[in-house]
């Protein structure tokens, strides 16, 4: 249930954002996964 809830007030928020802001969200989540499958020592950002 809490899944939802995040999921919901994420795109709540989505909402607000002008289309850059929207892209930078975009960069960071791409980060984050890329930050969770590599190798701490293969990361050079």
């Amino acid at each position: 249930m809490k899944d939802l809830r995040f999921k919901q007030e994420l795109m709540d928020e989505f909402n607000d954002l002008s289309e850059q802001q929207i892209k930078e969200v975009l960069d960071y989540v791409y980060f984050v996964k890329a930050r969770l499958t590599l190798d701490p020592s293969q990361m050079y950002f």
